[in-house]
């Protein structure tokens, strides 16, 4: 059964669903909106909530990203960052350094960064090498450099071990005018104090020696110093130096030379010195800086 009520109009909240009828109802009042049945990962919505248009996009733009690389800038260099992504700013380039930073893009997942071969390395201040003491010391391998902080000394690997590296403009200060006396003596370096002095000639004012003595005990024969050569301990109280004869001067001194930041001790007998200084002529001088005195 239909009813109609000509001229009237069914006003708002006047009727409820349970006041009408199954099959009261036989046309349709909503129209269609196009949208076919399906699943969609984005859809847009009326004001009445219903569906109006849906679609499955296949790109980043086409659901409205905006904060992510494209596949097509992450796949080319330089990457390009054409909107804004947090801690970047929109428009910054991804790129290396010519003669610095190598970026190589070895495929679409694997992105690489790297030194670049022969880098020159930019800035006006310094390079800060690896530090570490002796016993830290890497095994060794052709090209290594490091700071020992043991010995307070700049060491690069040579064939078969590490070896002090000395850098100055001076050629004094260059081998052979510096010599090395160590416990441990490597290639190049003398165990003895008294050695390394009786191999040096050629000293003179204008091209004048350093013995550098590494931490430890050296029991001497009498050092028979030569003019113009400098013994130079590591530091007072680590470099010990010892007359092997207690009636024997420990050091014989020359015009010209010196020895400073180390220990001497031994030469107790009655005629004995440490330091034995006999000038033969005025003017001749023998310097003697941060010393320690003591008995073996």
């Amino acid at each position: 059964m239909r009813t109609q009520i000509p001229g009237k109009q069914i006003l708002d909240s006047t009727v409820d669903t349970a006041d009408i009828e199954d099959g009261a109802v036989t046309d349709d009042k909503l129209a269609a909106t196009g949208v076919a049945a399906g699943t969609f990962t984005k859809v847009t919505v009326n004001s009445t909530g219903r569906v109006t248009a849906a679609e499955n996009p296949t790109t980043l733009a086409g659901y409205g990203i905006v904060d992510a690389i494209s596949a097509t800038d992450a796949a080319s260099f330089p990457v390009v960052l054409t909107s804004p992504i947090p801690g970047f700013v929109a428009g910054r380039a991804l790129a290396g350094t010519t003669d610095q930073i190598d970026l190589t893009n070895n495929d679409v997942d694997t992105l690489t960064i790297s030194l670049a071969d022969d880098a020159v390395l930019p800035g006006t201040g310094a390079l800060t090498l690896t530090t570490g003491t002796t016993a830290q010391r890497p095994t060794g391998a052709a090209g290594m450099i490091r700071h020992n902080s043991t010995l307070d000394v700049v060491e690069v690997w040579g064939s078969a071990d590490w070896q002090q590296l000395v850098v100055d403009s001076d050629k004094r200060f260059g081998t052979p005018y510096i010599l090395t006396v160590s416990t441990d003596p490597a290639p190049g370096q003398f165990s003895s104090i008294k050695t390394a002095m009786d191999s040096i000639t050629g000293a003179s004012i204008t091209t004048p020696y350093v013995i550098q003595v590494m931490p430890g005990e050296y029991v001497e024969d009498t050092i028979d110093f030569k003019p113009f050569v400098r013994i130079k301990g590591w530091r007072r109280r680590s470099v010990r130096i010892i007359a092997n004869d207690p009636d024997a001067n420990l050091i014989n001194a020359a015009n010209g030379a010196g020895i400073a930041s180390v220990t001497l001790m031994g030469s107790t007998g009655t005629d004995a010195a440490l330091i034995n200084h006999e000038p033969t002529e005025n003017g001749n001088t023998f310097h003697a800086l941060d010393l320690h005195f003591g008995s073996a």
